[in-house]
């Protein structure tokens, strides 16, 4: 009977798997039919999340076709003998590391946003995000490599920990510098900055606010992951199982929530998700919008929200900037690094 009971809660386990995860896929297409409308590949930061979120249909498909395998019964088959089935994870496990990456990959980013804070949205220089996505499908091939074909599992998650770590600390002092270049600018007057600069320095501090939800999101479930892989070293068998069932579980639901805050990040995202839940009547229109059915939503330097109609809006953002910056001056000359 008890034996039975497992069995059957390990069937349920893999049923409850499968639907969240063809969830994940739907999730995926919805998230990226909106960001193609709203045009949400023109700046590197934008592109390194869709190299990052276009492996989790891919890890959701390959999950869904084991759990199918486990439920049949010959998952065990597949992996002792059928080739393309063992290539299939190999694939799977570069793909999963790529969130365990990301943090290190999208914190340069942001550090090459504030070094060159003086054109960097006008002259985004797409070799940067590029070279980013290269690196990180190469650090998760090794990864998948260092997983499958050696015993230094434990030692890469202990590395990959503290890189994590490193990477939030520089995120933070990234985001200081940039608060410190806007507040030092009200009390030195040797030298204005560009509006090109203010833009950028403002679009810095602001993104960093939605950023930080992110980060938070991913950290947490990153270490269910590598707590799960650990203590499943010297587990039993059963305790095995179910560390593996957590690991799924919570690798599937960052699938899910990862996208949702880091989309946050994209005001044109937002708007368009906007009027598309106001078409199904899903989100009331504001009253901006009932005057005005153009008006976007826009938000200052440290991320409140304010409404302006839509053909009005680069007029008055930069007018924003003005005033937010005025009398503001740059402490000398020479460039932020």
């Amino acid at each position: 009977m008890v034996l039975l009971s497992i069995e059957f809660y390990e069937n349920a386990s893999y049923y409850f798997l499968i639907i969240l995860n063809a969830i994940s896929i739907l999730y995926y297409i919805f998230n990226t039919t909106i960001s193609i409308k709203a045009g949400c590949f023109k700046r590197n930061i934008h592109i390194l999340h869709h190299a990052i979120y276009v492996c989790c249909p891919i890890i959701s498909t390959l999950m869904i076709l084991e759990k199918i395998l486990e439920i049949m019964g010959k998952v065990e088959e597949y992996e002792s003998s059928n080739q393309p089935y063992i290539f299939l994870q190999f694939v799977r496990t570069a793909l999963i590391s790529t969130p365990f990456h990301s943090l290190a990959i999208t914190v340069l980013e942001r550090l090459c946003a504030t070094y060159y804070i003086k054109d960097y949205e006008r002259n985004p220089r797409f070799f940067i995000g590029f070279s980013l996505i290269g690196g990180l499908y190469a650090s998760s091939i090794l990864t998948a490599c260092i997983i499958k074909f050696t015993s230094y599992i434990l030692h890469f998650a202990i590395c990959d920990v503290i890189m994590n770590i490193v990477s939030y600390i520089f995120l933070i002092w990234n985001q200081k510098l940039n608060r410190k270049y806007y507040h030092d600018n009200r009390r030195v007057s040797n030298h204005t900055y560009s509006l090109g600069e203010r833009y950028q320095i403002s679009e810095n501090i602001r993104v960093f606010k939605y950023y930080t939800r992110y980060v938070s999101i991913l950290t947490f479930f990153i270490i269910v992951c590598i707590l799960s892989v650990i203590f499943s070293f010297s587990a039993t068998p059963n305790v095995q199982r179910l560390l593996k069932f957590i690991f799924n579980l919570s690798y599937t639901l960052l699938t899910i929530f990862g996208p949702f805050f880091f989309l946050q990040m994209s005001d044109s995202w937002q708007n368009e998700l906007h009027e598309i839940l106001s078409k199904v009547r899903l989100r009331k229109k504001s009253k901006i919008q009932d005057i005005a059915a153009k008006a976007k939503s826009l938000r200052n330097t440290f991320g409140k929200q304010m409404d302006f109609e839509r053909k009005k809006h680069c007029d008055v953002y930069f007018e924003q900037l003005k005033t937010s910056w005025n009398q503001s001056r740059q402490p000398n000359k020479s460039r932020i690094f």
